[in-house]
């Protein structure tokens, strides 16, 4: 498991309960306009923590000089969907709930990528 992780497997569940409330509580509760605004940028943090999770990973990189706890297929993968969201958000609907944090996740994984030039391939 990812052992690296703050908390307990009883806090993310809870966590995830709790954020899971927010947005069932924004969305009865407050005007559609404003509901979607609140949701969206809910949406937005849990998207920016999760292309964040693997930067834990990447003081490790640094640490050993080895790309042994990143994953170069998801760091691909992220490059690629992210660079995609950003093209199509800025380009397309002009969505900055759609572009920002592609573009913010793009640049985690070419923070990835960079590492795996540097150091290699589980070295």
């Amino acid at each position: 498991g990812a052992t690296h992780l703050p908390g307990t497997v009883t806090t993310h569940y809870l966590g995830a309960v709790a954020f899971l409330c927010a947005v069932a509580a924004a969305s009865l509760g407050l005007p559609e306009d404003q509901a979607a605004t609140v949701v969206g940028l809910m949406g937005n943090v849990i998207v920016l923590v999760m292309f964040g999770g693997p930067l834990s990973a990447m003081k490790q990189v640094i640490k050993t000089q080895s790309t042994a706890a990143l994953a170069l297929p998801v760091a691909i993968a992220t490059v690629v969907n992210c660079s995609l969201w950003t093209t199509y958000g800025a380009l397309v609907t002009g969505d900055p709930y759609i572009w920002f944090p592609n573009s913010v996740g793009a640049l985690f994984g070419i923070a990835q990528l960079a590492l795996f030039a540097r150091y290699g391939i589980h070295r």
